[in-house]
């Protein structure tokens, strides 16, 4: 498990794709630009808060394990799921921009969203937040 779910974006057809998920199976998102700094030449940080709420239809498409009750845990999972369903989640976030140093195009971008830390806060411990993440189809 990874403190961050990375996403390497080379291309804007991919972004867009990740933007519209984001939108369609989360409620409500949100994102503020906190700061823009030049980290060294022709790279661009960004740093970013992207609140987003956990809607049933992301529970299904992001965290699908969350519905499927089987076996000695069930109890366990349906207690998260509950816990979860209808909570904001503050991510912060974090995107690298190099630029190609001939054409002064941005070349490739890094996309860091800390989920971990926001589900922490929600869920109060890293043995409920593995839980939610070790099967999650988002890191």
């Amino acid at each position: 498990m990874t403190n961050y779910i990375d996403t390497y974006l080379c291309d804007e057809t991919f972004l867009l794709g990740q933007l519209r998920c984001y939108s369609q199976y989360f409620g409500d998102p949100r994102i503020e630009l906190q700061q823009i700094e030049a980290a060294a030449p022709g790279v661009l940080i960004a740093n970013a808060t992207l609140s987003i709420t956990v809607t049933k239809l992301a529970l299904r498409h992001a965290f699908p394990h969350l519905l499927v009750y089987k076996g000695t845990s069930a109890s366990k999972i349906a207690s998260l799921r509950d816990r979860l369903i209808g909570r904001r989640l503050d991510c912060s976030v974090s995107m690298n921009f190099m630029f190609d140093g001939e054409t002064g195009r941005v070349a490739t971008i890094e996309t860091y969203i800390d989920l971990m830390a926001a589900l922490f806060r929600v869920l109060g411990s890293l043995e409920n937040v593995s839980q939610v993440l070790d099967h999650a189809l988002v890191g």
